[in-house]
């Protein structure tokens, strides 16, 4: 007992001590290296076992690159929502001429660094003026923000759509078969440690790695699900859906406030959707071209469609990943930047279905929520914040398709859903414009 106080004061000391002077210490040095775009003196405060990695090679190109792009640094101040501690994340802002980075830095027990990630600062806009440049944007677009009190009561709803009303996904879609998994996960008929063999017929392109796995290759549920959520991986998504049953999903999809369920049926896997884009055999196979294949596609019941999906992939059910890659690769990329009706063979919701998803969730309705809300929080931060007391998120996207969901439960306890989604002609740099708004939007949401 005795030593356990002496070593809780011994750290209490520490940290004080970082207090008082290393903070300080950190900051200038990361203030004058982003200043000269060198990174001499941070890459001094490196730990031995991490230098590999944040050596001084590697940090100064990203520095210098700031410099360049942001102009002359004006401050760097740590974020007063982010205590200073030792082995844990900290958080500046560096204010430059042009615009502002969040800096996220990891410290271990001596102090000394083990994490170092950058990241744009959101932009410090209004809701007015976050939502004038919105509906400035090209291409159709939709957005829906919700805020609920810690008892469940809607605070502010906000929306702003332009064009159509149901919007292609991207990889948000996934959120489906999570909830599908989810649910199969609390009712014990699939566990988070049960392998997958890794099947060549259900191989996707990538995002993803488990497209490299050899066929017979043991993946557990718990590193598939990871990979679908954190890193998007197609080929992970896929097994899982082939796991939990297409069918399943389906009837699923209603109770997941889902606002098309018919036109989610059947629901495509990557694998599909790549090789019907990118295949381009319609007319060999159906006498269709591909505007009318779309046409027949969405008319259609749903056995049918179905049997259409069937004949388009059979030509290469018998292919490996590896034979088929540089075909349909270049066949999709191709087809996607000529034929914008692309998007119509997709997954699709409203941006209002999917926060009512991740609602459900974070208000224990979802089955298997825990699960849900676990996995989900493994998708990169938009907006890093201490303190927040959940944070989830996942984007999608393909040619002329962009779409971000976030969740957030603030110290308060009230929490934050959003989903925006974009799809059609977008600009060059719809991408970066797109994230751009949904930080503002989340800064708002967390800072009001």
């Amino acid at each position: 007992m005795l030593r356990t106080v002496v070593l809780h004061a011994l750290l209490a000391i520490a940290v004080l001590a970082a207090d008082e002077g290393y903070e300080e210490r950190l900051r200038s040095a990361l203030q004058a290296d982003f200043s000269e775009g060198k990174a001499t003196r941070v890459s001094a405060l490196v730990a031995d076992e991490i230098k590999a990695v944040l050596s001084l090679g590697r940090l100064e190109p990203i520095h210098a690159a700031q410099r360049e792009r942001r102009g002359k640094v004006l401050s760097c101040k740590r974020l007063e929502a982010t205590p200073f501690r030792l082995n844990g994340p900290v958080l500046f802002r560096v204010d430059h001429e042009r615009g502002a980075n969040l800096l996220t830095v990891v410290l271990n027990d001596d102090g000394r660094i083990t994490g170092y990630w950058i990241k744009p600062a959101p932009p410090d806009w209004s809701l007015e003026e976050t939502r004038k440049r919105i509906a400035a944007w090209s291409g159709d677009f939709g957005y829906e923000r919700v805020v609920l009190d810690p008892e469940g009561e809607v605070l502010t709803r906000d929306a702003l759509e332009r064009g159509r009303q149901l919007f292609p996904l991207g990889s948000i879609f996934k959120l489906y078969i999570l909830a599908e998994l989810a649910s199969q996960l609390e009712q014990g008929s699939v566990t988070l440690e049960r392998e997958v063999e890794i099947e060549e017929r259900l191989k996707s392109l990538p995002s993803g790695i488990l497209q490299n796995k050899p066929p017979g290759a043991k993946v557990s549920v718990r590193e598939m699900v990871k990979g679908m959520i954190a890193i998007s991986d197609n080929t992970a998504t896929d097994h899982l859906l082939h796991l939990v049953g297409r069918e399943k999903v389906e009837a699923g999809l209603a109770g997941w406030h889902n606002s098309a369920p018919a036109r989610n049926t059947p629901f495509l896997s990557t694998r599909e959707m790549f090789l019907i884009k990118g295949g381009g055999q319609e007319r060999e196979v159906l006498d269709l071209d591909f505007n009318a294949l779309l046409d027949r596609y969405a008319a259609a019941p749903v056995e049918e469609r179905r049997e259409i999906i069937g004949k388009l992939c059979a030509p290469w059910a018998q292919k490996t990943l590896a034979q088929m890659l540089p075909a349909i690769g270049f066949g999709y990329q191709l087809r996607t930047s000529s034929h914008p009706r692309h998007i119509e063979l997709e997954w699709f919701a409203r941006p209002a279905d999917i926060n009512a998803l991740l609602l459900d969730a974070h208000q224990r309705r979802l089955k298997g929520w825990k699960h849900f809300l676990n996995f989900y929080a493994t998708g990169s931060e938009i907006y890093p914040r201490a303190g927040l007391k959940y944070y989830g998120y996942k984007g999608g996207s393909e040619p002329g398709v962009f779409a971000l969901s976030v969740l957030v439960v603030r110290p308060d306890g009230r929490a934050v859903a959003l989903c925006l989604c974009r799809c059609g002609e977008l600009e060059a740099d719809h991408a970066a414009r797109t994230v751009e708004a949904v930080a503002a939007l989340v800064r708002l949401s967390l800072t009001d």
